[in-house]
């Protein structure tokens, strides 16, 4: 669509969490490739646009990649509001073998944080995220593997 009346296309996506995301492309027609030139990458959108919903909780998706781990992980995780995160690696037994505390990581969107795996052996881990924020706290844990 043309939403701003400047004769150049732009477009929109959404996501659930409400978050609106728009590119203003030059000219009157644009497309982008995709499997095999598919007719539904590309029209436009006819119907109402829903209210965006509200996440729930200050944790969204979180992952830690690449999966398995050879020598450095990430962490990624989305966040809903404003909070201190703590990141936890733990081994199967529960000892914390690494750590950070994120002070102000950005709300609303993905934030990372790498850790050194090369002193590590081989073997499932746990990730353990918790955001806090006043008396308010979320904590959510994933399993991943360490493999050299």
């Amino acid at each position: 669509f043309d939403l701003d009346s400047d004769d150049d296309l732009e477009l929109v996506c959404g996501s659930d969490s409400g978050i609106l995301s728009i590119w203003d492309f030059p000219g009157t027609d644009v497309s982008w490739s995709g499997y095999m030139n598919s007719p539904k990458n590309w029209g436009y959108f006819e119907g109402e646009l829903a209210q965006p919903q509200i996440a729930d909780g200050f944790l969204g998706s979180f992952y830690i990649y690449p999966s398995p781990i050879e020598k450095d992980g990430i962490v990624r995780f989305f966040l809903n509001q404003e909070a201190t995160v703590i990141v936890e690696i733990l081994d199967m037994v529960g000892h914390k073998i690494g750590g950070a505390e994120l002070d102000n990581p950005t709300a609303n969107e993905y934030n990372e944080v790498g850790f050194d795996f090369t002193k590590q052996s081989n073997g499932v881990y746990i990730l353990r995220i918790e955001a806090k924020n006043g008396a308010q706290r979320e904590v959510k844990f994933k399993k991943f593997a360490v493999l050299k």
